[in-house]
């Protein structure tokens, strides 16, 4: 059996991405890595690597069309790029930390990767 030996690289919190695609990624972005996310800590120009917040709070666009509880878990939809309550095809953001009301375009949100 053969010993595993970690290396401390840095504090939870944050990621190093490598921006692979044709845009800089501007501050505050959700940014889809694999099936987990990450919000822009700063913009993040081309070929470049910038840091991405995997677990704070933030407000974040929502859809209109849903109230949500202090509590709800909260999807990213990529599609629309904003929250929702539904799971279907949307990758978990975290939980709401606010209520916010139908016609509220902003939810508080904890995001918890």
């Amino acid at each position: 059996m053969s010993n595993i030996i970690a290396t401390f690289v840095h504090e939870d919190g944050k990621i190093d991405y490598l921006n692979s695609t044709n845009e800089d990624v501007i501050c505050g972005s959700i940014v889809v890595v694999g099936s987990m996310l990450g919000v822009s800590d700063g913009t993040i120009k081309v070929n470049h690597f910038g840091a991405l917040a995997t677990n704070r709070v933030w407000d974040v666009t929502k859809d209109t069309a849903i109230a949500v509880t202090t509590g709800d878990k909260l999807y990213y939809d990529a599609t629309a790029n904003q929250l929702t309550t539904d799971a279907s095809e949307n990758i978990f953001f975290g939980f709401a930390i606010a209520d916010s009301d139908v016609g509220e375009e902003v939810v508080r949100a904890w995001l918890k990767q």
